[in-house]
């Protein structure tokens, strides 16, 4: 990993992309911390104190993220595709009882994507020069994303401390399933991706119980089945692209190779866009196959 954050920094176009993803995850996440906030006020008015000042953070945190990317030349702007944040929120609240906030699936929730915020700052931050402005900027949201990590760990125990222990691990559980899905959802763009996608719903709804597997499962094919999401995946793929000099110049010479009659190499751009077509293909007529 940190390997492709130290190819992502050599090249602005896509440090600037990368960031644009960080821009929208940062915000609209506040967005969410904050409507939580206002649903648990009359409940539970210490937790949604907290609630506030987390998204009082995130707010914050985008805005010096948009000043990065300022300097990277280019303002913010809404990134194309299936998004982080706004995945992980479809399978996150498709999964919960919609006439009730639950403390315990909240906090868990709210945990399990703040770890993730947290391993993909350090790892972006490990690959910054020191002295520079981005790494100053990006350092101090890392260390207070790690501030929301332990704010949530501790609340977390506390419960468990309480007689809610089941709960607790139950809901960390769905809710580390539905983070790693939406995560590998946002960042397949390779064609078998809506496949894979089902596939990673699936094993969300056996973190349900067994009366509401099915009934999630057909929600979120309707849902996947939008094509709007799908085609901006693909056009993600095509402005990265196009964004990048250095990804332009891979393609050109893989069109070379093409034109020439020659083999295209395998850790090529186009020859791993070619081989993840054949799998998905295969992927489709294998079970038939088998059947037969």
């Amino acid at each position: 990993m940190r390997q492709v954050f130290e190819r992502i920094v050599a090249d602005p176009d896509l440090h600037w992309a990368t960031m644009n993803l960080y821009y929208y995850s940062e915000y609209h996440g506040a967005e969410g911390i904050a409507a939580l906030a206002k649903q648990v006020e009359a409940t539970n008015p210490q937790l949604a104190e907290a609630l506030v000042h987390h998204a009082d953070d995130e707010f914050r945190h985008a805005a010096m993220i948009a000043d990065i990317m300022t300097d990277l030349g280019d303002v913010p702007r809404p990134p194309l595709g299936i998004k982080y944040v706004d995945e992980f929120a479809a399978l996150a609240t498709a999964s919960t009882d919609p006439d009730r906030i639950d403390e315990v699936e909240l906090l868990a929730a709210l945990n399990v994507t703040e770890k993730r915020g947290l391993f993909s700052f350090a790892l972006h931050v490990s690959t910054l020069p020191r002295e520079s402005k981005a790494f100053k900027l990006l350092n101090q949201v890392k260390n207070e994303e790690a501030g929301h990590v332990r704010w949530g760990n501790q609340y977390l125990s506390e419960l468990k401390a309480n007689g809610r222990e089941a709960e607790v691990r139950r809901a960390q559980a769905k809710f580390e399933v539905i983070e790693k899905a939406a995560y590998e959802t946002s960042l397949d763009i390779m064609p078998g991706a809506p496949i894979r996608r089902m596939r990673r719903v699936v094993e969300v709804a056996r973190q349900l119980p067994a009366e509401r597997q099915i009934p999630y499962v057909v929600e979120q094919f309707f849902r996947a089945a939008d094509p709007r999401p799908v085609f901006g995946a693909r056009w993600q793929l095509v402005e990265t692209i196009l964004s990048s000099a250095r990804l332009r110049e891979q393609v050109s010479a893989d069109v070379q190779r093409i034109v020439a009659g020659q083999p295209l190499a395998s850790d090529s751009l186009l020859g791993r866009l070619v081989a993840d077509a054949r799998r998905a293909v295969e992927s489709l007529w294998r079970p038939q196959a088998q059947a037969a």
